[in-house]
């Protein structure tokens, strides 16, 4: 369901956190940056990093079988964009913290543990905050 945007240059997208929802986010956000006329050069880091983060919000934000919720915002910031993401999970700042080396090979490489490398790669930066319980 989209949300109805506080102004023209805003959408924004309201899911359930499990992971179901989150075949919805990608149809939004092609017609959210067409809608906000976001630059096609930007569409692709724009997926990237609205994919790691809600997916990893979802995952790994709330206890089992715990309810809660992810809004998402894509507003426009002059010739570029801001997500703004919202949940009611676990507090996590994706900001902080130490990235796990990357691995030599790729025999040595695992599954998973690189969302926050991809994120950080994507965004030209991050910010975090918590307040009301909300992240």
């Amino acid at each position: 369901m989209i949300v109805k945007p506080a102004d023209a240059g805003e959408a924004a997208l309201r899911l359930a956190a499990r992971e179901e929802e989150l075949e919805r986010l990608f149809p939004w956000l092609a017609a959210a940056v067409e809608r906000l006329n976001i630059s096609p050069a930007l569409r692709p880091r724009l997926h990237l990093a609205l994919e790691e983060a809600v997916s990893n919000i979802v995952r790994h934000g709330f206890a089992p079988r715990a309810t809660g919720s992810v809004t998402v915002r894509l507003e426009r910031d002059g010739p570029g964009a801001r997500l703004v993401i919202e949940d009611d999970g676990k507090p996590f700042d994706p900001s902080a913290g130490a990235l796990p080396p990357i691995r030599a090979s790729l025999a040595e490489a695992q599954v998973g543990g690189s969302g926050l490398r991809l994120l950080r790669h994507a965004c030209d930066a991050i910010a975090y905050s918590t307040s009301g319980g909300l992240n």
